[in-house]
């Protein structure tokens, strides 16, 4: 006893292990684990890690999510190293805020994207550079894509695009209202081929 009191007394140390404390409550959201969310999968494939220019792609986060709760994903961008715009995210059929896309059938927490292509602006819903995703306009690629002057060509028939390092962010929203965010490095093939409307 006395041994004990002297060591609370010189180093303020208790040789009793205090009480732990609760952490807190199971149904407090504040303490609830944050969802793990691993790479996603590229259209329907896990072992496919790259992606192709202007190439229609699938991105589907459905199983990618380790949460005991609810969520939903809020947004998807992808972009590459050499142009800094995000390309443009397509979320066929279009709903006004729903993240999912079809490819075959539908996939909740999804989009769909083609990478190296950003829709010009037209005021409304981007354009699609296929027909392929209902609810967007299309009118061709060519002529809807905001990047396609920038791309270095040989002549007005051939395109080069170098290969870089793309990204893929998303952010998930809980039943709890809080925001998760995922990054993921991804890298984009090189392309050089004919060009066609």
């Amino acid at each position: 006893m006395w041994f004990a009191l002297m060591c609370v007394l010189l180093t303020g140390c208790s040789m009793i292990a205090p009480e732990i404390p609760s952490v807190a409550p199971v149904d407090d959201p504040v303490f609830e684990p944050s969802p793990v969310i691993y790479p996603p999968v590229i259209n329907g494939l896990k072992d496919c890690w790259y992606l192709t220019p202007f190439a229609r792609t699938l991105i589907s986060f459905e199983q990618s999510v380790y949460y005991d709760g609810e969520w939903a994903a809020e947004s998807i961008i992808v972009r590459g190293s050499s142009y800094p715009q995000p390309y443009t995210i397509f979320h066929p059929p279009y709903e006004s805020g729903v993240c999912h896309a079809e490819y075959g059938f539908v996939h909740e927490n999804s989009c769909i994207v083609y990478p190296l292509y950003v829709s010009i602006d037209n005021g409304g819903l981007p354009y699609s550079p296929t027909a392929l995703d209902t609810g967007y306009p299309h009118i061709g690629w060519k002529n809807t894509n905001a990047l396609y002057a920038e791309f270095p060509s040989s002549s007005d028939s051939e395109l080069e695009i170098p290969a870089q390092d793309g990204e893929i962010i998303v952010r998930i929203r809980d039943e709890t209202g809080r925001i998760t965010e995922a990054r993921f490095e991804i890298p984009i093939q090189a392309l050089d081929y004919g060009v066609s409307n």
